[in-house]
């Protein structure tokens, strides 16, 4: 499975099964709430508006590269 396949999966199921208002892919850091400078792999809003960022990991490798990234 790649990382296309999997953001599709989280997307559809906090879109459909949580039933979200708002489901974004790659979302922009230009949010003041992420100063980090990167990209949320899935950002969902529910309808109270709390914001949920869901990061695609496909191996170790990828939790590695990501462990300093201040979040």
């Amino acid at each position: 499975m790649d990382a296309e396949t999997m953001k599709a999966i989280v997307a559809s199921y906090w879109r459909y099964t949580r039933q979200c208002p708002f489901v974004a892919l790659e979302a922009s850091c230009l949010l003041d709430s992420f100063d980090a400078g990167g990209r949320a792999d899935v950002l969902a809003m529910t309808e109270r508006r709390l914001i949920i960022e869901t990061e695609i990991k496909l191996n170790i490798g990828d939790l590695r590269r990501d462990k300093h990234k201040v979040k």
